[in-house]
């Protein structure tokens, strides 16, 4: 009976770090599509991007890093992308009961993300100690250098079929209310579903914005067999802007960014974290 006790207090204690990790991750998410949507309504409004302030993840912690205490705001991220991803490590590798067909799927997406919060952590990291801006011409060299195997253009089509399914997915999800399934029902009242509804829908619309106009520019480069076609989101965005309605469209896609980021927000307070076994 001891030995279940103190087993069941040390699940609890490791339940609380990880819901504290989980909540400090999806803030850090929230900041960083804050910044980038910014980032994205200037890009609207000016018509360019300004040198280092790109309208992707690297430009907005360049941003950032700009900032008075921009090291302070940086290192802050980077503590919430390493929550971020000891969460999504969790999730992944914890063993449920019951478990249920949908869980692979799950833990497919918690892989995918610690694969993304663990680059963003090093990016931090770089630019805290050496300052380091990125490579601007780095994504067009990794497309051509794809291009360039045998099956390259196919490859470089599937990962744009790929961000495009995940757009149409994001979609699904606003549109069955799939979301609702990560609330926690002890932390919310209906006041609190009437505000976390429509954050989610608009959130996901704008994610799907994002993933729908990177897959579409990648799948033009393998189409065309052209490296020097926009393969990443700050290239997409600053041709989409030299477009007829261009800045319109723009700042449409920086206002999906904002929404996203207000979701990871709401999720911060609303979500379920750590996930229920079963």
């Amino acid at each position: 009976m001891l030995n279940t006790l103190r087993a069941s207090r040390g699940h609890a204690d490791t339940d609380q770090l990880v819901e504290f990790a989980g909540r400090a991750g999806l803030l850090s998410r929230a900041a960083l599509w804050f910044v980038t949507g910014g980032l994205a309504a200037r890009l609207a409004f000016e018509g360019r991007p300004e040198p280092g302030a790109k309208p992707d993840k690297q430009g907005a912690l360049q941003t950032l890093a700009r900032q008075p205490f921009g090291r302070v705001l940086l290192i802050v991220l980077a503590v919430g992308f390493v929550s971020m991803i000891v969460w999504s490590v969790v999730e992944m590798v914890r063993k449920r009961d019951g478990e249920r067909s949908g869980h692979l799927a799950h833990r497919l997406v918690a892989a995918g993300r610690t694969a993304i919060y663990t680059g963003l952590a090093l990016s931090t990291v770089r630019l805290l100690f050496s300052g380091d801006k990125g490579d601007s011409q780095g994504q067009e060299e990794r497309t051509a250098r794809v291009l360039g195997w045998p099956g390259g253009r196919y490859i470089v089509g599937a990962l744009a079929l790929t961000l495009v399914a995940a757009a149409g997915f994001n979609l699904y999800r606003a549109a069955s209310k799939r979301y609702e399934k990560h609330w926690d029902a002890k932390r919310m009242d209906s006041r609190a579903r009437g505000i976390a509804g429509p954050i989610e829908i608009l959130g996901n619309v704008g994610h799907a914005m994002a993933f729908a106009l990177v897959g579409w520019f990648l799948g033009l480069a393998a189409w065309r067999f052209d490296p020097s076609e926009p393969k990443s989101l700050d290239e997409s965005l600053s041709t989409l802007v030299r477009q007829p309605n261009g800045r319109y469209l723009c700042l449409l896609v920086a206002a999906g960014m904002v929404a996203w980021g207000l979701n990871a927000a709401a999720q911060a307070r609303w979500r379920e974290v750590p996930a229920k076994d079963g």
